[in-house]
């Protein structure tokens, strides 16, 4: 292989690598991360009754499906500025994909904010049974509804309306990007410490069925592998399921550097393949190398997990059921009110301050 064919072949996998880390919550979630729990002033308990039957059709989505190919060929031919100069803040959302009964359902939901000037990056994950209104909408949805009926941009926008934060990038991706990147890979070990079981795991017949895997050393197809993070019933929660998703992405991790870069381009060329078509961003070539390459060298305990739940200590949001049309649905809420945001932007400024 000359000299610039094996430069070349290095910086797809570059490329490659950074988008996995963005992908899976963005850049070095696969270092360790702590979990924060920053409770909010003392408020008394809201229990709001509300209910909705305006429900709109679903809109026609107007955003576009940004294919990465662009941007990962345009690095090919180019040096990219690899500084990553300011804090930057960017929307993750998961969609279960094709061949799920709710294909563009965000389970998925978290706001990423890079600070490169303290050398940190914060993940607060946003309840995805949240009750919102879409902005010039006269009905009601639930957050993880909102790309499905309005885009992208929309749930962009009432993610920064939540936080407080202005969130300018956003990448979405396709969980058979996971099943296919897995299978590329003949799988991937994962180390359970405890039993995984969930009696109530959505099946494709808008039924369930039973997902569990034992502790110890266990080998995930890429099958699994989606099941394996996309469960919800762990008593960490959230939490829990972010902690699955960083064991996978280390996974995949040592196995593509494990790869050899002549015997093994086939496999290199199926997950750019995957990623080109399972993947929606608006970051750009230069971003992605500068995530990257700060991402990479960072060191401690950078990561925090920040989420955004009904925890009663925080006293941020509270539950509730909501009728849309003649359908009642159990909902999360703000527990100051439908709609009002205050205390979730300043727990959220909190923990960026500390």
């Amino acid at each position: 292989m000359g000299k610039s064919r094996y430069l070349t072949t290095m910086k797809k996998i570059v490329g490659i690598a950074a988008l996995a880390l963005l992908a899976g919550g963005a850049l070095a979630i696969v270092l360790p991360g702590k979990r924060v729990d920053y409770a909010s002033p003392q408020k008394p308990a809201y229990h709001e009754s509300a209910s909705s039957s305006d429900a709109a059709p679903a809109s026609i989505r107007a955003d576009r499906h940004i294919s990465l190919l662009p941007f990962l060929s345009a690095a090919l031919f180019k040096t990219a500025d690899q500084h990553l100069a300011r804090p930057i803040t960017v929307l993750v959302a998961g969609v279960p994909g094709k061949g799920n009964p709710a294909p563009n359902l965000t389970d998925t939901i978290l706001v990423v904010h890079a600070d490169p000037i303290i050398g940190r990056i914060v993940l607060f994950s946003l309840p995805r049974d949240l009750l919102v209104k879409p902005s010039d909408a006269t009905y009601y949805t639930k957050l993880n509804g909102l790309y499905e009926r309005r885009g992208i941009t929309a749930l962009r926008l009432k993610a920064e309306e939540i936080t407080g934060l202005e969130i300018t990038r956003y990448i979405v991706i396709d969980l058979a990007a996971v099943r296919e990147i897995v299978d590329a890979l003949d799988g991937v070990n994962i180390f359970l410490e405890k039993d995984l079981h969930d009696p109530r795991f959505p099946s494709n017949g808008f039924g369930y069925e039973t997902f569990e895997l034992k502790s110890g050393w266990r080998y995930l197809d890429g099958l699994t592998a989606s099941r394996f993070i996309r469960t919800r019933n762990d008593p960490e929660g959230d939490f829990g399921r972010m902690k699955r998703q960083q064991m996978l992405l280390e996974a995949l991790k040592q196995k593509i550097t494990g790869l050899s870069i002549v015997w093994d381009m086939p496999t290199f060329l199926k997950i750019f393949e995957s990623i080109d078509a399972h993947i929606e961003t608006n970051i750009t070539t230069d971003e992605l190398f500068q995530f990257f390459e700060w991402g990479k060298n960072i060191s401690g305990d950078p990561v925090i997990l920040a989420p955004l739940d009904a925890d009663r200590e925080k006293h941020l949001f509270t539950t509730g059921d909501f009728w849309f049309g003649e359908v009642r649905a159990s909902i999360v809420k703000p527990i100051e009110g439908i709609e009002n945001y205050d205390a979730i932007r300043g727990y959220v400024e909190t923990i960026l301050t500390k």
